[in-house]
């Protein structure tokens, strides 16, 4: 959420011209922290807090989430920026990350040395 707030700022100090050189260089090393750090998380999370008998629905329905979550923002993205311009949408965006964020700290709990019988008993 801090770098979607950061980026118009970021924008507008260096240029459009070198903003889009310097992201298209980050693309992959944000693509390789993701998938080492955070990315993931939501599959480990589901796989541990939903019930046996209904887990293999629950990471289905999950997945298919995300995944729709992802193409909504491929396809609204670039009509949003061309309506709104770039701060609007990163701002909007980064609003968007911060509220999952209250939302995960408000209702994900902790698991960590609990075993999945424990988990399932809460």
């Amino acid at each position: 959420a801090l770098a979607l707030a950061a980026t118009p700022q970021f924008i507008a100090l260096v240029g459009a011209e070198t903003a889009s050189t310097l992201s298209c260089a980050c693309v992959p090393l944000f693509i390789l922290c993701f998938a080492c750090g955070v990315g993931p998380i939501p599959y480990l999370l589901y796989s541990e807090v939903y019930a046996s008998r209904v887990r293999a629905k629950g990471a289905s329905f999950c997945g298919a989430l995300n995944w729709g979550a992802n193409i909504l923002l491929c396809y609204t993205f670039l009509p949003m920026k061309e309506a709104l311009g770039d701060a609007a949408v990163f701002g909007i965006y980064a609003c968007i990350n911060f509220a999952a964020l209250i939302f995960v700290r408000a209702n994900v709990f902790e698991t960590r040395g609990r075993s999945l019988q424990e988990i399932e008993n809460e």
